[in-house]
């Protein structure tokens, strides 16, 4: 017969199958309650004091000062990501770089007005035509020269070596991992779990600099630690193709 089935148990007694449920029922509000009572991820905000690398290891302590004038100190490794993004001076745009862009093209020629210079080790190129405008493509390539009013990036296998004209007025952000090139004042949003010792778990750290990032002074530093003496230089660029990346014709 269709419906709950009736399972013996030990010394003749017989446990139904409604006992069944509110046995599982007990297990799936126990488990709710315990998931209640797991500390909530939240958003810490103040203004950088410091930071500071931990003893001989990769991992860097972060130190702000929240509004209410509290005085808090995160420790981030590798695995937690951290970032500096902030505005920067033209000087950003210099051979040796990552770039992202969205660019359009105007007869032979491409121009950008937008830029963010990412400084990582290493990003994958993109040539992406927008679906919508098909005159604008969202690229990520890397300087190989620059002058006052042109770079030429190398998109690799996405569309080669081009030359970008500069918009007038364009503007330059700057991205980079390494906590140190935010300074002091900057803004910051942590996202931490607390824990019960009074400590957080770090989940992720944002930094925004409270004033224009020198592309002077940031490569400075990055020279400093990779022990270098000057940073990459610019160079006049390469004349451009007949074409856009990855366009047809190009």
């Amino acid at each position: 017969m269709a419906g709950w089935r009736v399972e013996p148990r030990c010394g003749g007694r017989w446990l139904s199958q409604a006992a069944v449920l509110a046995a599982a029922l007990g297990v799936v509000a126990g488990s709710a309650a315990a998931q209640a009572r797991k500390p909530a991820q939240e958003t810490l905000k103040g203004k950088l004091v410091k930071v500071e690398p931990v003893g001989k290891t990769k991992n860097v302590s972060v130190t702000f000062t929240k509004d209410d004038g509290t005085e808090v100190t995160l420790t981030a490794t590798p695995r937690v990501p951290v970032l500096v993004a902030g505005s920067g001076d033209s000087g950003f745009l210099r051979a040796g770089v990552y770039v992202s862009s969205s660019l359009y093209t105007s007869g032979d020629r491409l121009y950008g007005k937008e830029f963010t210079v990412h400084l990582v080790n290493s990003m994958p190129a993109k040539v992406k035509q927008d679906a919508a405008a098909r005159e604008v493509y969202h690229v990520v390539g890397k300087i190989e020269a620059a002058d006052e009013n042109t770079i030429t990036v190398n998109f690799a296998s996405q569309g080669g070596s081009r030359k970008i004209v500069l918009e007038e007025g364009f503007t330059v952000k700057v991205e980079s991992p390494d906590a140190e090139l935010a300074g002091e004042g900057a803004a910051v949003e942590a996202e931490v779990i607390p824990l019960a010792s009074g400590k957080f778990n770090v989940k992720s750290i944002l930094l925004k600099p409270a004033a224009e990032l020198s592309s002077e002074t940031v490569f400075a530093k990055i020279d400093e630690k990779k022990g270098t003496s000057a940073a990459p230089g610019k160079s006049k660029s390469a004349a451009p193709k007949s074409a856009p990346p990855n366009a047809p014709g190009a």
